[in-house]
């Protein structure tokens, strides 16, 4: 049995991003995060938008063969020449939120390979607590893998929104 999941519950505020919203399967992810990272932050630098936060992937629809997901990262303001996503799968850059809320939230220490555990045993603990997980999962990725080479040492901050 797992040892007991050191997690918080906590409200936080809504963030404005900007990030592209896209469909991809779990054997395409690492090729969709190497792809579209780059390209939210060279529009967010042609914008002149200030970053606020660490990048981020949030979760609409997760299974083997379908992830829909948004990719980007929080930013002080949302630039005026930048259109809101359209809250559809389109690949398209644009503005939009991560909800301020109620959340779950913990931190993963290791390789993204694991993460799914991390988020089985906070959805466990939810339930545990009595609480209904809302949609809309995300991992905000406090290591930057290009200046930390060893996985082991990689930290992301699993945040469930809660119903």
């Amino acid at each position: 049995m797992a040892d007991p999941i050191e997690h918080e519950i906590r409200t936080i505020e809504p963030r404005t991003t900007i990030a592209v919203r896209l469909e991809t399967t779990q054997a395409q992810m690492s090729a969709a995060f190497d792809r579209e990272l780059p390209r939210v932050g060279a529009r967010m630098a042609e914008l002149g938008a200030e970053m606020a936060g660490p990048p981020f992937a949030r979760y609409f629809d997760f299974s083997s063969d379908h992830v829909d997901l948004e990719i980007g990262a929080p930013v002080v303001a949302a630039p005026a020449a930048l259109e809101p996503l359209s809250g559809r799968p389109d690949d398209a850059i644009g503005v939009s939120q991560l909800p301020g809320s109620e959340v779950a939230m913990i931190v993963h220490e290791g390789s993204y390979d694991s993460l799914s555990a991390t988020y089985d045993r906070l959805h466990g603990a939810i339930e545990a607590a009595g609480r209904v997980a809302a949609p809309g999962p995300w991992e905000e990725y406090l290591t930057d893998p290009s200046q930390e080479p060893d996985p082991a040492a990689w930290r992301t901050l699993v945040v469930w929104p809660l119903a």
